[in-house]
């Protein structure tokens, strides 16, 4: 048998490998376009106090305000200084809250189906004068690998429950 023998049986496995990815890359494809993103999540607008039909003045916002020195306690206005120091804003609680509701639904999607998909694709010389065979050296061939995976696991013993009312 001779090397150059070999070639057109080495070109149709090469061609029957083409064919086999291709049909993986679009079954791959197929099922990426089967997954959901999960439900669109809004934030809350704010209401600001003309949206709600409130039109305060300047004066009765300063004066209610600090409503507390009006009693004329040192004492209790050195707490509310301090507690109004240590208190997180509005804008910060929101921030917080959105985060925690991020972080929950981050934790409920991982305990759901996970799919991934990975395409790797090469093109090599082989060299004429190495250890490769003759059929195939001072060739250059292209590969290609297609991997899909597709994994769920079940919350049997309540552990995912756990870890969502953790989160």
């Amino acid at each position: 048998m001779t090397p150059t023998a070999s070639l057109p049986s080495t070109r149709c496995a090469v061609a029957a490998h083409l064919a086999v990815s291709a049909a993986a890359v679009a079954a791959a494809l197929f099922l990426a376009g089967c997954a959901s993103p999960g439900a669109a999540h809004t934030p809350v607008a704010p209401v600001t106090a003309e949206a709600a039909g409130l039109k305060p003045s300047t004066a009765e916002t300063a004066a209610t305000a600090q409503w507390w020195k009006a009693l004329g306690d040192a004492q209790l206005d050195a707490l509310v200084d301090q507690a109004l120091r240590g208190s997180p804003s509005l804008a910060t609680s929101r921030a917080r809250l959105e985060q925690a509701i991020a972080l929950s639904q981050v934790r409920e999607a991982a305990n759901g189906p996970q799919a991934t998909l990975g395409v790797d694709a090469t093109r090599q010389r082989y060299s004429a004068n190495g250890l490769v065979p003759a059929p195939i050296a001072g060739n250059t061939y292209n590969s290609g690998t297609v991997q899909a995976t597709l994994s769920w696991s079940p919350d049997f013993f309540g552990q995912h429950a756990a870890e969502l009312e953790a989160a």
